[in-house]
């Protein structure tokens, strides 16, 4: 009896220690799974976006486009995708803040990264030449506190808006899209085809029309009729109101340029941990006007701007060992510097293909690359580079006679010359904008140039002088610029085709002229957009031809850096203000590091 009651006894002691144990587990797990949710809670408020705070960034001269339509500068009017808006937009989710299927630092090479809807909700494409965009309701104009924003009256905006903005593009001479491709705009039409709905036709260069007033690219925006009827223009920056996420609120020549937050504006985070969030998060956005390099470096080091996009390697290199907290992304940009030529005059030595071979032969591109920018740049960039890969074969690939092209042989270059009538070189006028860079530049090829007799003369201008030539290819003989090799710009053969301001050397101009590149141009407009890969094959097909024919002398492009502090969120060096609207300010962090 006594061994069965001191048996019942140790069960119980051994039943009471496994409960005892299984609380203290449960309690235990239970607790673990609060830490949990803590953590995940903490995790996701230090990600979650903030409103408020101010970013700043610095640009080295003042906005030269308040109305792109009307300005004889052209180029993108000041504020698109801040103040005013299109079409459609480049597309965030693509990018490091959603499926990272784009690196947005150098730009994107995909028709689909630019279709993110903005004032087109939706859109039909039912052939080449037809768009069928229906326009999105419930976007008000900005209530700015100008006559400007009073005339306005924070109304809706409406289809009637998008017809006049459309047309007046198309209507005035001095608008970028009639600058860039004057045939296409004269032959686009626009129809109101339902209360909220356009159709537009592009009987002409598809694709480019596409890029410049469908799609947008910064200048297919959307202005403020009534205000145009009232001043005539928008010329005048206290007339900017739009649509978008910023108004403009001060202007200070050579100083500064002020935007402030829309509180009324129309779009929501598409993504991450702010989805559905009203757009913009910050309150303010300054662009100070600083011109000289060093001085934006200097700011950007004492935390007065909070980024900066193409830093020169040496620099950023600088700021990296100087900041262990400094952010930044390395890219090969796809804006090469170009020396362009008049190809067109037959008077002229550039018309002869061996003229042009040998001064290729006679530009040292590898000591180029080395001296300037210690190797860390790539010298096969035009007529494309290597971010293109669908369309790109690199250098070392191209047949011999390409390469041969790309490595310094004098010899071979005075031959060329010889064969083509100037045993004894020429003289030959470039001419430049008169930055410190590009002197020091061409001052290189004027000495690579002067060994084989091509005497080189400079002839540096004022920017506002020299701009004026780069728009109307008025350049006498040779001409030093950045040349636009970005997507979707290549893709409608802005730089070797027809009456373009990008084609410097007069490239197939008049269209046909070059009777192989129209061909192939006849094929991407024929397969653009419904076709993609077909378009990429007859690039990549192009890229030999184009570097054989050697119609512009690059230089090489160094690899460049955008740079930002550790508190600017939500930004992943996609470069400029494209992605403005996303970007926020921890407040707490940048007070917590002394700024």
């Amino acid at each position: 009896m006594k061994k069965k009651f001191l048996w019942l006894f140790v069960s119980c002691l051994m039943a009471l220690s496994l409960v005892v144990v299984s609380c203290g587990t449960a309690e235990v797990e239970e607790e673990e799974e609060e830490q949990e949710v803590v953590e995940e809670e903490e995790v996701e408020s230090a990600d979650r976006p903030k409103y408020g705070g101010t970013l700043t960034t610095a640009i080295v001269r003042d906005p030269g486009n308040w109305d792109t339509q009307a300005s004889p500068a052209g180029g993108q009017a000041y504020g698109s995708g801040r103040i005013y808006e299109q079409y459609m937009t480049s597309d965030w989710t693509r990018g490091a803040a959603g499926s990272n299927v784009v690196f947005w630092p150098p730009g994107s090479s995909s028709l689909e990264d630019y279709y993110y809807p903005q004032l087109a909700e939706s859109w039909e494409n039912p052939d080449q030449s037809t768009w069928i965009l229906n326009i999105r309701q419930g976007v008000h104009w900005q209530e700015v506190d100008s006559d400007a924003g009073r005339i306005m009256g924070g109304r809706e905006m409406t289809v009637d808006d998008i017809i006049y903005s459309f047309n007046r593009s198309k209507d005035l001479k001095s608008s970028w899209v009639n600058v860039a491709q004057p045939a296409g705009a004269a032959a686009m039409t626009i129809e109101k085809t339902g209360p909220w709905q356009v159709t537009i036709k592009v009987p002409l260069e598809p694709l480019a029309i596409w890029f410049f007033m469908i799609q947008g690219g910064g200048h297919g925006n959307v202005f403020p009729r009534e205000v145009i009827e009232e001043f005539g223009n928008l010329l005048d920056w206290r007339n900017a109101v739009g649509t978008g996420p910023f108004m403009l609120e001060d202007f200070v020549s050579a100083s500064s340029v002020t935007l402030t937050r829309n509180p009324d504006h129309w779009d929501r985070n598409p993504v991450g941990p702010g989805k559905g969030d009203q757009l913009p998060y910050v309150d303010k956005f300054i662009e100070l006007v600083i011109a000289d390099t060093s001085t934006q470096i200097a700011a950007l080091r004492t935390g007065k701007v909070d980024m900066l996009s193409g830093v020169a390697r040496e620099l950023a290199l600088q700021l990296i060992g100087e900041n262990n907290d400094m952010q930044y992304v390395k890219y090969l940009g796809n804006i090469p510097w170009i020396i362009g030529m008049r190809t067109d005059k037959e008077d002229l030595p550039f018309h002869d293909i061996r003229v042009r071979q040998a001064m290729m032969m006679a530009t040292d591109f590898q000591t180029l690359k080395d001296d300037l920018y210690d190797g860390d740049a790539e010298i096969d960039v035009i007529p494309w580079n290597k971010n293109f890969a669908e369309s790109f074969t690199p250098l070392s690939e191209q047949p011999q006679a390409v390469q041969d092209l790309y490595s310094y042989n004098p010899e071979r270059a005075k031959e060329l010359l010889t064969e083509a009538g100037y045993p004894d070189g020429f003289k030959a006028k470039v001419t430049s904008s008169n930055g410190p860079v590009e002197v020091d530049d061409l001052s290189l090829f004027k000495d690579m140039w002067a060994k084989v007799g091509i005497d080189l003369e400079i002839e540096p201008l004022e920017y506002g002088a020299f701009n004026t030539i780069v728009t109307t290819r008025s350049h006498d003989e040779l001409l030093y610029r950045f040349s636009w090799r970005i997507f979707p710009v290549l893709y409608y053969f802005a730089g070797i085709r027809g009456a373009n301001w990008d084609n410097s050397s007069y490239t197939n101009d008049p269209p046909g002229s070059d009777s192989y590149i129209e061909s192939v141009f006849e094929d991407v407009q024929r397969n653009a957009v419904s076709n993609m890969p077909a378009v990429y094959q007859s690039f990549k097909e192009m890229q030999t031809y184009l570097m054989e024919q050697a119609r512009v002398i690059p230089r090489p492009t160094p690899y460049t850096y955008n740079m930002w502090q550790p508190w600017v969120k939500d930004y992943h060096g996609e470069g400029g203000t494209r992605f403005l609207r996303y970007h926020w300010i921890d407040t707490e962090l940048k007070e917590s590091m002394g700024y």
